[in-house]
């Protein structure tokens, strides 16, 4: 009995029971870029409200923060 259940393991093992694996490494890699991605955009956005922010200071216009 125990040879067989070798012998299965085997078989898998030829056949890539890894893959399951693989694919799972791939899809943790894609979310991680995808946050990443997700992320530069925010920092962005970010950069283009606070350069707007210091071209109205400049104007002598009041940011809506400054009440």
């Amino acid at each position: 009995m125990p040879k067989r259940r070798n012998e299965e393991s085997e078989r898998r093992k030829a056949v890539g029971a890894t893959d399951s694996k693989v694919r799972a490494t791939e899809r943790r890699v894609g979310v991680t870029e995808r946050r990443a991605r997700a992320t530069e955009r925010r920092a962005r956005a970010t950069e283009r409200t606070v350069k707007a922010t210091e071209r109205n200071r400049g104007d002598g216009k009041k940011s809506r923060s400054d009440g």
